[in-house]
């Protein structure tokens, strides 16, 4: 059985591939490998999240948690150039395919990529933390990346992330709302639900 993408050393053998993905005209060619989220192409999920997000964040600190092999990160890096990005995930894989995306896309300077389950290897506070989250990680873990995340977040700073109507969008809100001050759903695309949780 092969490991999951939320594994922390992935065990089946590379494939690397580079995929390509465009965005309000810009195109982005990323590495991927197996054992890493969305590794055939940027899913619907993560592209709608980005479509709303970066009309809405313009400047500040950025924490992509789950980063993959770096889309949500390396994209709102690239097209928004007064943001300071932070980019992690537990499976070592991933966070060496972002870090040779970002040196790829010249983003090095402004995307610093760790190694990290949930936060515990994070420091500091961010004004915004960003997430297509794991959900077939589970309950628990998706729990700790709410909480987590209001902890990490500085005052008046907001989570943004996506998550399916059926698979637990709704649930979603209704658990954030006992953690955040204010909760709204952005935008529905395709049963994907983009959710804003501000401190």
């Amino acid at each position: 059985m092969s490991s999951q993408y939320f594994t922390k050393n992935p065990t089946s053998p590379s494939k690397e591939k580079v995929i390509t993905y465009k965005i309000f005209d810009k195109t982005f060619n990323l590495t991927t490998d197996t054992n890493v989220f969305a590794k055939n192409g940027i899913d619907y999920g993560s592209m709608t999240l980005l479509k709303v997000i970066s009309q809405i964040i313009d400047t500040g600190k950025v924490l992509d948690i789950g980063c993959g092999y770096g889309v949500i990160g390396l994209t709102l890096a690239s097209l928004i150039p007064d943001i300071q990005v932070v980019s992690s995930d537990i499976n070592l894989r991933a966070v060496n395919l972002t870090k040779r995306n970002a040196r790829a896309l010249e983003l090095s300077e402004r995307v610093t990529t760790l190694q990290s389950d949930l936060y515990e290897n994070i420091e500091g506070k961010f004004d915004y933390v960003v997430t297509n989250p794991p959900i077939r990680a589970g309950k628990k873990v998706l729990e700790k990346l709410y909480t987590g995340a209001y902890r990490k977040l500085n005052t008046s700073g907001a989570l943004y992330l996506v998550v399916r109507r059926k698979q637990g969008a709704e649930s979603t809100v209704t658990y954030l709302k006992t953690i955040f001050s204010n909760v709204d759903v952005l935008t529905k695309d395709k049963g994907y639900w983009v959710i804003k949780a501000k401190k």
